[in-house]
Parts: structure tokens; C-alpha cells; sequence
């Protein structure tokens, strides 16, 4: 499917309902909603690269994407999506694609994507991080059999990976992989995680290691994690390794190794399953606290078992959040529920030391059932969610909000996005960012999404138009005005018409530069260069209004 320049404005074009939501420390303010265009689409595949350029054949597509915002190079966004396409039981294509794309317009600046084509060979990048000269790490694994995807065979090969790319030519400047773990007959060695928490100098690793203890026809492993200290070259220098122990800890599922966040500036956390092996309903999650206060010895803080508080679980973290969110934990999982034959998500928020904030057996709206959440905004007292899918027919979204020791949650709307041609997937993150919402879906083609076909990826900016930094003595539960701009476009002078009070204008270009401010209601532009610019209107220091385009002309 090649997506065409009418499409793509057909997107642009639509308008979507989008919540605005206002939160006080003592109570929460009636959530208001406003219909809002997008700021832009992009499409993150191309002809260049589609799932189909797998060569043929494929019987299931899956992806993961990562965001990165960058703002001491200029205002930018790169977009990593990881591809996986599966060709049989054990033969699978892998790639990804990595856009930088302009923060405020969407606009491609340029693309960086890798295929593979060897049966048995994966690079698998999750994470993009900017090292300190602005150019960007992609940091992952690298995976190889002989025999396939089956990567407990013995033979079989996993090393960390690092691909560093040029961000103002999208080149790749240097390549390192570590050393190949090797799996002998009865020690499969799973794949790694890396963090960088010293750039160039001391990387974290995490390693699953297993011995067979399974039987003939039975596959069995019995896992433990290896945190390790790596250097730039990805060598290992932490020869001691901390290792936590199968017979104090019990082992930990082969699916993932333990995938690591940055807590605070002295804290890493990282989250890993446990395989009991005693019933599926002995499995369980651990979250694990390191200390980085000294990277010359990097420790273990403290281990939190929430056995008793998640189900059971095996899956792969294509189906889970993971997230910290204004200082606090995060974790969303789709989970087997046996009882009704059928998947079902369950919400987890912790404080930062690992105490529980609330848990929710998410029942989802009526009889809807979520198959993943999203925390977007925290405070001390209440959590909003994405929602997915929607409750309503179609294609779309809803709103949550969660509180603090409430194992409910309350449905705030439902978002259709059928008029937009998206779909937000079960497997898309949601950035939120300063003013700024950015959300992963697929293109809808012909009313569906077949998995037998293109499903081109794209990101969608939603201008949020809410300060959440509001102290609360002051009144902010406020709806977003809009105004309008004439002549435009404009060559020396524009007016400003609004249906709300406001005290202040601000003009921004297309990079984010805050170019001029203005009071009244008409800015002088006549010494602006030509071209496009972005307005907005604040009344006492806060934005009151939605962004509207300002076309700057010579005559």
C-alpha cells in the first residue's frame, strides 16, 4: 500500500475529540473536552520500508516503538520502531526504522531503518537514548541460531548492541557488540538489556541465564538474572557480577530479561518475571531497585516480590507499560484470565520505594474488556489513562482516571478516532511532553486492518493546551479558547479576534523558537522574515487558547 499525499491530508485535516483535564492537589475539576485538528501526522513507514518488504509470506506483524525528545540540538522527536514478522513457527525477519522528525511541524527530517533477512537472526532495538556530543544511541540485542528462532537450542547466541547514529545526517557512525553468550546443551543464555548510566564509560547489562530441567518433550528452564557493568566497548568489566541467586529468589522467566528505568538520579529500577514452576498461578513480578550513587559500585538497593498482588504471567513485554511518571511507578499487563477464557488488564501504581499507591483488576466500561493502559499525567493523588481499545464501536481510546487506595477506576470518554483513518494499537507508547501529545497508531485501510497486509505506522500531535504545573490556590478549571487571526496571511500587521480574555500573545516558528511576545490585540510582524509562524493567547501567564498558523507575506 503506498500512502498518498491525499490521504495524508485527509488526516491532517479531521478533527478528534481530545479531553482537557485539570487537576488540583485537594480535588479534581470537571473535565472538560474540545474538538482539536492535529498538529500533524507522520507517517513513520514508507515504501522504503513496510512490513511486507519482508519478502512475502508473512503470517503475523508485531512492533514496538520508542520516543526520544531532544531540545539541546533543537526541538526535535525520533521515533524507533522495532519490526518483527513472522514467517513460521521458528523463522523470523526482523528490522526497524528510526525518523527524526521535527517536533513542532512533524516533518521528516531523515530516516535511518535496517532489515534482516537471516532466519535465526534478530537486532532488536528498544531504547533510544542522546549522548552528550547530541548524537543517538540505539541500544539492543543481538540474537543468532543456526537453527532458527528457537533461541534455547544449544548453539545458540545473544550479545548486547549498540548502534550510535549521526543526528544531524542520520548515519551510522560506530557499531559495538559485545561478547556472544553461548548456550551450551543445558545452560540456554536468554538475551540482554542494556542502560547507559555513565555515557561512554559504564553501562548496565542484564542477562538471563538458565540450566534444562525440564524433560524429554518438555522444555523446562529454571532462570536467574546477571547484572553486569560493561564498558563503552560493551566488554564486561564488573567481573564479579551480581547474580541473584535461583535458591534465594527462585527463578525468573525466560521471556525477558529484566527491563531497566531511571527512578531518580541515584536509581535505576528493573522489572522481571518470575517462573516458579510450581502452577501458572505461582508466577509472579518482581520489581528490583538498584543504587547508582557511586558507579564504582553499582548495588542492588532492595527486591520487591508482588506475587501476591498480580496474576500470573508469561508474556513478553509487547503487551505491558512500564513507565515513571512524575516520581512514581507504573505498571500495566495483559494477563490471561482463566476464569472468563479471555485477556485482562491489570493496573499497578507504586511510590517510589515500591509501596502501593493503588492496584485495579481493571473490569474495564460495561462489559469492554482493555487490552492495555497508559499512564499520561500523575500527581500525588490521581492518574489518567489511555485506554485501548476504546469502548465504543470502532476505532479509538478512552480516558481513566485513577486515585490513590482506589481499586476502581472511572470511565471519563470515549475517543473515536474512525473519521481519522487510526487506529491507536494495543502495541503503540503515548508520549506526553510539555504541551504536546504524541500517540502511535496504524492506518486504517478500506475500514480494517488485516495482518496480512501494510499496516504503515504513523504519530499523531495533539496540542494538550494545559499547564501542569498550576499552583493551586489559583482557579484552573478553564476550557481553551480560540481566536482569530486577520489579515492572514499578513504582511506588516495581524488582529486578533478571541472569544475569551487574554492579556498576552506569543509567536513561535517552525523549530520552537519563541520569537517575539505581544499585548493588545494586533502584532506587528513587518520585520519578520517570511514564512510560517505559530500563535497562541495567555491571560496572567497561563495559555488560555489553542495554537493557530500565522503565514507571514512579502506583498
Amino acid at each position: 500500500m503506498r500512502f498518498n499525499s491525499q490521504f495524508y491530508w485527509i488526516i491532517l485535516s479531521a478533527l478528534i475529540v481530545f479531553p482537557y483535564i485539570a487537576v488540583c492537589q485537594d480535588e479534581t475539576i470537571e473535565v472538560e473536552f474540545v474538538e482539536a485538528s492535529p498538529l500533524w501526522v507522520h507517517v513513520l513507514q514508507d515504501t522504503t520500508f513496510t512490513p511486507t518488504s519482508f519478502n512475502g509470506g508473512l503470517t503475523s506483524f508485531s512492533s514496538l516503538n520508542s520516543f526520544l525528545v531532544s531540545r539541546s540540538f533543537g526541538d526535535y522527536l525520533y521515533v524507533l520502531n522495532t519490526a518483527r514478522v513472522q514467517h513460521s513457527s521458528i523463522h523470523d525477519h526482523h528490522g526497524f526504522v528510526l525518523d527524526k522528525i521535527d517536533y513542532r511541524t512533524g516533518e521528516l527530517i531523515w530516516k535511518y531503518h535496517n532489515t534482516i533477512y537471516i532466519d535465526g537472526q534478530q537486532d532488536f532495538y528498544k531504547d533510544i537514548f542522546l549522548r552528550g556530543d547530541g548524537n543517538i544511541d540505539l541500544i539492543g540485542v543481538e540474537r543468532f541460531n543456526s537453527q532458527g528462532g528457537n533461541w534455547n537450542f544449544p548453539g545458540s547466541q545473544s550479545s548486547p548492541i549498540r548502534r550510535t547514529i549521526d543526528s544531524q545526517t542520520g548515519e551510522l557512525l560506530d557499531l559495538q557488540q559485545g561478547l556472544f553468550n553461548i548456550c551450551e546443551a543445558n545452560f540456554p543464555n536468554y538475551h540482554y538489556n542494556l542502560f547507559p548510566v555513565v555515557y561512554d564509560s559504564i553501562y548496565l547489562s542484564t542477562n538471563a541465564i538458565g540450566e534444562y530441567i525440564g524433560q524429554a518433550g518438555n522444555p523446562v528452564y529454571d532462570y536467574g538474572y546477571t547484572f553486569q557493568i560493561l564498558d563503552r566497548e560493551l566488554n564486561i568489566i564488573d567481573t564479579s557480577r551480581q547474580v541473584f541467586e535461583m535458591s534465594d529468589l527462585g527463578p525468573f522467566s525466560v521471556d525477558q530479561p529484566a527491563y531497566i528505568l531511571k527512578l531518580d538520579e541515584s536509581t535505576l529500577i528493573a522489572l522481571a518475571y518470575k517462573d516458579r514452576f510450581e502452577g501458572w498461578d505461582n508466577h509472579g513480578t518482581e520489581i528490583i531497585w538498584i543504587d547508582i550513587s557511586n558507579t564504582g559500585d553499582i548495588n542492588i538497593r532492595q527486591s520487591i516480590d508482588y506475587k501476591d498482588i498480580l496474576p500470573a504471567t508469561k508474556y513478553s513485554f509487547v503487551n505491558q507499560r512500564f513507565k515513571v511518571v512524575n516520581n512514581t511507578i507504573f505498571l500495566s499487563h495483559r494477563f490471561p484470565n482463566f476464569d472468563i477464557l479471555a485477556d485482562a488488564n491489570y493496573i499497578l501504581w507504586l511510590n517510589e520505594d515500591g509501596s502501593v499507591k493503588t492496584f485495579v483488576d481493571l473490569p474495564a466500561h460495561g462489559d469492554h474488556v482493555y487490552l492495555l493502559t497508559d499512564l499520561f499525567y500523575a500527581n500525588d493523588q490521581f492518574g489518567y489513562l489511555f485506554a485501548s481499545p476504546g469502548s465504543s464501536n470502532g476505532y479509538g481510546y478512552d480516558i481513566l482516571r485513577i486515585r490513590e487506595g482506589v481499586d476502581t477506576v472511572e470511565f471519563i470518554s470515549s475517543i473515536s478516532t474512525d473519521d481519522i483513518g487510526v487506529e491507536f494499537g494495543i502495541n503503540f507508547n503515548t508520549l506526553v511532553d510539555e504541551q504536546f501529545v504524541i500517540f502511535g497508531g496504524r492506518v486504517i485501510k478500506d475500514g480494517q486492518l488485516s495482518k496480512n497486509s501494510n499496516q504503515v505506522h504513523c504519530f499523531l500531535a495533539e496540542d494538550l493546551g494545559l499547564d501542569f504545573t498550576v499552583s493551586t490556590s489559583e482557579t484552573i478549571s478553564y476550557r481553551l479558547g480560540s481566536f482569530s487571526l486577520f489579515p492572514n496571511p499578513a504582511r506588516s500587521q495581524a488582529s486578533i479576534s478571541a472569544n475569551i480574555d487574554f492579556d498576552g500573545v506569543v509567536l513561535y516558528n517552525l523549530t520552537g523558537k519563541r520569537i517575539a511576545e505581544f499585548s493588545g490585540d494586533r502584532i506587528d510582524i513587518s520585520s519578520l522574515p517570511q514564512g510560517m509562524y505559530f500563535v497562541y493567547l495567555t491571560n496572567n501567564g497561563h495559555r488560555v487558547t489553542s495554537t493557530e498558523k500565522l503565514v507571514k507575506t512579502g506583498y
